[in-house]
């Protein structure tokens, strides 16, 4: 718990810690579960590119990614996964009705 130099009050910090080893820990033990037959990862980072491909050998991946500059996904990793999502205006409002 960090505190505010300026008035003494607590502030939280959150801290990503291994988040990206347990995405893909989990993406690794889901792809070699018979009863899935697509993984959708929702990510951005290249990072994240050697899971995925070991995975494919076994299901299909498809990414989900955000269409703005402050959350868009790797070139790299989108030509990676078999398939990809864009979650844009368009998409999320259809998926509200």
């Amino acid at each position: 718990m960090a505190v505010c130099s300026r008035c003494g009050s607590a502030i939280a910090v959150t801290k990503q810690k291994r988040v990206d080893v347990l995405i893909s820990t989990r993406m690794l033990e889901c792809s070699y579960d018979s009863n899935i037959d697509q993984i959708v990862l929702l990510a951005g980072d290249a990072d994240f590119i050697p899971a995925v491909e070991v995975a494919k050998r076994r299901t299909a991946v498809v990414l989900a990614y955000g269409d703005t500059m402050e959350a868009t996904a790797s070139e790299e990793l989108k030509r990676t996964c078999d398939g990809r999502i864009k979650l844009n205006q368009d998409y999320l409002a259809d998926c509200l009705r």
